[in-house]
């Protein structure tokens, strides 16, 4: 779920409360880990989310006042749009009236929006004309009794039939029936409770600007229904969120909820629980990892396993590993994608590595946001693949790689895995014995026209994709990159289709040069081609855009395919 609506935001449209949470939570854990300098919550995000839900993200003009709120979109939408006012909303809003353009307008605005001359100049021009323009005030201090009032009756009215056929105004549609008019009786209300407040709603109503709350921030299923009907009202409507406090009971819930979230969606907190596990049974193993991963580690050696942290030495490692070669220890080594390149001169100094017992993991493979960077992780495949007789595998999601984690340390030699740092759902499982250099078919059309070959967390996302369209394509998880699977290779030669394969890692010595390789030894002619990063590489402010400048992401691969088939 997660990938589809990295490659596709307006998949939020189709989901409902409960998928909408789930993809909420993984978005959360996934920006938790690009450390990034805003400070947001799960609850930031879900409003986000609900801005796509309702509207045209791609058409309608959502505007930010909220360092914050601008981030999020941002990333979640791949847009660079930077912080913009009340009074450009407004500006937008005059523009399309003249110019007879249907779009919505939304101004997303903070405490800090209200202390601007310029916000309440828009405030009076917009309820003059009359202008639509949708305002969201994110309020994060003020805290009264009537959000608990409204959220009950506006949540009823949302269910309620006359709420599916919304054609008129606000106070058209909460005046259909008894519940509406108990929620205008509420909003009336709350002039006289928030007297001592600047923005009371008589503010709004007295520049012919419609109000509408306080609505309670944590609730999810009131600002989609406030948002729907502002978007289905022809005039100007303040939406005014409320952040309240939660009490002390509720706040430890969700801190610990976030906690156990931000450890049980990651690679690496399977390989914590993988690696638990198989010490238990195996006292005999070795842990070298890079000092990055101490505090992620750390536990093992407290539980009196053997676990060294070494300071960006990960020469020394492989050298370590290699003067252990006559012990009986189970060398496991941890490291980044990036050591692998300080390594190399040791690995390859050392002809007969491959005949060690040593298991890798390589954690941030592939692209990845570290700080305010983007960094490229692609070229740990093309230096381990000069090694002789080795393995190297990445799974396409966790269910597969708590299998691939157990295969690499049961494995009798050197066997690599690579780990991004992507999210993805996992399932109970049992779990299965993988052989060695072994692919599988993720989709199959009943008569396939393009044979597609990829590895990696695009594998679920695209299968998804290729259901859902019913494309002539046979998908093929290529989840083991060395050993290639040569009988099922031969398989899709014989069937002499266009092949496409998709890789993020560098070309040169990588996944396509391998099979490139395979079919010139065994002269084989096929037609083949590659969707992958080329040099010079091009970095923009997110993975998600950095893919698609370097033509790399869903979309592209979609392009290509089609494109063959045509």
């Amino acid at each position: 779920m997660l990938q589809s609506f990295i490659e596709n935001p307006n998949i939020v449209k189709s989901l409902n409360n409960k998928q909408t949470k789930e993809l909420g939570n993984a978005l959360f854990k996934r920006l938790h880990e690009a450390d990034t300098k805003f400070l947001f919550n799960k609850q930031h995000i879900m409003f986000v989310l609900a801005l796509i839900k309702v509207f045209d993200y791609q058409r309608d003009l959502i505007l930010f006042d909220h360092d914050t709120l601008l981030y999020l979109f941002n990333e979640l939408t791949q847009n660079t749009m930077q912080r913009q006012s009340l009074a450009l909303a407004f500006g937008y809003s005059f523009g399309s009236q003249i110019i007879n353009e249907h779009l919505n307008i939304i101004s997303v605005i903070g405490d800090h929006s209200l202390n601007k001359g310029d916000t309440f100049e828009a405030l009076t021009q917009i309820g003059t004309l009359k202008n639509k323009v949708i305002i969201i005030y994110f309020d994060e201090d003020l805290s009264h009794s009537q959000a608990t009032f409204l959220s009950k009756n506006f949540s009823r009215i949302r269910t309620s039939k006359p709420y599916t056929h919304i054609k008129g105004d606000v106070r058209k549609v909460l005046s259909m029936n008894r519940l509406g008019k108990g929620v205008l009786k509420g909003l009336s209300g709350v002039r006289n409770v928030v007297k001592d407040v600047l923005l009371a709603p008589s503010i709004f109503e007295e520049l012919n600007i419609e109000y509408l709350g306080p609505i309670n921030f944590m609730d999810q299923k009131m600002i989609v229904g406030a948002l729907r009907m502002a978007k289905n009202d022809n005039q100007a409507l303040a939406i005014h969120l409320v952040k309240q406090k939660p009490k002390k009971q509720e706040l430890k819930k969700q801190q610990a909820l976030d906690e156990r979230l931000l450890s049980e969606l990651s690679y690496e907190q399977l390989l914590h629980e993988s690696l638990t596990n198989y010490l238990k049974d195996n006292q005999d193993a070795l842990i070298i990892a890079a000092s990055t991963f101490k505090d992620a580690f750390n536990f093992l050696s407290k539980q009196g396993h053997k676990v060294w942290f070494f300071d960006a030495s990960s020469p020394f490692m492989f050298s370590l590993a290699d003067a252990l070669r006559k012990s009986s220890y189970k060398i496991i080594l941890i490291l980044n994608s990036e050591d692998i390149e300080q390594a190399s001169h040791a690995m390859f100094s050392q002809p007969d590595l491959h005949q060690r017992n040593i298991t890798l993991f390589i954690l941030n493979t592939g692209i990845i946001k570290t700080g305010e960077h983007v960094q490229f992780n692609v070229y740990d495949v093309a230096l381990l693949s000069r090694l002789s007789h080795n393995i190297i595998a990445q799974p396409k999601d966790k269910n597969e790689a708590l299998n691939l984690i157990a295969s690499a340390l049961n494995y009798e030699g050197m066997f690599a895995l690579r780990l991004s740092n992507q999210v993805t759902q996992q399932q109970a499982h049992a779990l299965t014995d993988i052989e060695v250099g072994t692919w599988e078919i993720t989709y199959t059309h009943p008569q396939p026209q393009v044979l597609v070959l990829l590895y990696g967390d695009m594998v679920n996302a695209l299968s998804k994709r290729m259901q859902a369209n019913e494309l002539p394509v046979m998908l093929v998880n290529a989840r083991f990159i060395k050993p290639l699977d040569y009988k099922m290779l031969k398989k899709m030669a014989d069937m002499h289709k266009p092949m496409i394969v998709y890789e993020e890692d560098d070309k040169i010595g990588g996944f396509y040069h391998q099979l490139l390789e395979y079919f010139a030894k065994e002269n084989m002619t096929v037609s083949i081609q590659r969707v992958g990063i080329n040099h010079p590489f091009v970095e923009k402010d997110s993975v998600a855009l950095t893919k698609k400048a370097n033509n790399i992401d869903t979309n592209a691969l979609m392009e290509a395919i089609i494109k063959t088939i045509e």
